[in-house]
């Protein structure tokens, strides 16, 4: 579907040489983009078998001080790499971030929405993309993405895995993005 939709076509394209750009031991490197029998895909380095985000809801609860010190340790180093070579993630969840147990290391994937510096648009204005959980307020209003926008989202991990929850809840989209505009997050001593 990907290679029949030019537009993610080039989103793809973008992540594959983005991605390929930033060497860092904590960024999932792309080794090569590949077409074949009408399906395009990513040739990338293998790490870890599961997902932050499945980690997260396979615990269901707040995480040693730790754990969340390494992992942040690692993802603020790889989002340091990336903002010094004019790349803004804007995606930054639990779900895009990889996690090799064993060697207690993470790397950061997903470069489909990134921004570049000097780079080609990809998305028209006013487009927001990256989801809404983990999206700094000012996307919403229509601010341009800069690299604080990749820390808020590292600050809302950080308070999932010191609670267990997210700081902003709703059952719809739309209902997450009122209350990032409109409400502040529990306390969260008053959870954990």
């Amino acid at each position: 579907e990907v290679a029949k939709n030019e537009s993610l076509l080039k989103r793809f394209q973008m992540e594959a040489r983005v991605a390929s750009s930033l060497r860092h031991q904590n960024i999932i490197q792309v080794i090569d983009i590949c077409c074949s029998d009408g399906l395009v895909y990513l040739v990338m380095e293998l790490h870890g078998p599961r997902s932050l985000q499945d980690i997260i809801d396979h615990r269901r609860g707040p995480f040693p001080v730790g754990y969340i010190v390494n992992v942040l340790e690692q993802l603020l180093s790889a989002l340091d790499h990336a903002h010094a070579h004019g790349v803004v993630h804007r995606d930054v969840k639990p779900g895009n971030i990889l996690v090799d147990e064993k060697k207690q290391s993470i790397a950061l994937t997903d470069f489909s929405v990134a921004k570049v510096k000097d780079g080609i648009r990809i998305t028209s204005l006013g487009t927001v993309l990256g989801t809404v959980e983990y999206m700094a307020p000012e996307l919403f209003e229509g601010h341009s993405a800069d690299p604080r926008v990749d820390i808020y989202a590292v600050g809302v991990i950080l308070y999932e895995m010191l609670t267990g929850v997210p700081p902003f809840r709703g059952k719809t989209p739309a209902e997450i993005i009122r209350a990032q505009l409109l409400t502040l997050p529990a306390n969260p001593q008053s959870l954990n």
